[in-house]
């Protein structure tokens, strides 16, 4: 008997697409401080705090741990990025913090190396697409 998961398994290639190996300029661990982008009925709000990202093992994923406070409250997210989608040129993200949010977005970078992430951020006051620069 075969199951969903035992026949993607069995397609899945052995090694991860070279692309998701772009995601190594994040490995490591970030000071994280910042603010939302304000509103219009919505105020900036301050972000302090620690990232941290490191491989699943099988490079296939990206783990990203968020520990900050956002304003007077304290935000942990786990996400996990990756892998690279090949047919847009992307990749998924699909984190889920500490007041049981559940957010899905996308991660793409330039060829000058700028990252964009796109997506609703449910939730949390912040704009729907924020820009990394390389």
């Amino acid at each position: 008997m075969t199951t969903g998961g035992d026949i993607q398994a069995a397609t899945r290639p052995a090694t991860p697409d070279p692309e998701t190996r772009r995601l190594e300029v994040l490995v490591g661990r970030w000071s994280s401080t910042g603010r939302t982008v304000p509103g219009p009925a919505e105020p900036a709000i301050t972000i302090t705090g620690t990232d941290t990202y490191e491989w699943l093992a099988g490079g296939f994923f990206l783990v990203h741990r968020v520990d900050v406070r956002m304003g007077g409250e304290q935000v942990e997210v786990l996400e996990l990025i990756g892998p690279h989608d090949p047919a847009d040129h992307s990749y998924p993200m699909r984190s889920f913090d500490n007041q049981g949010n559940f957010t899905t977005m996308t991660a793409r970078v330039r060829d000058d190396g700028v990252w964009t992430f796109t997506g609703p951020w449910s939730g949390q006051p912040s704009p729907s697409a924020r820009t990394a620069p390389p």
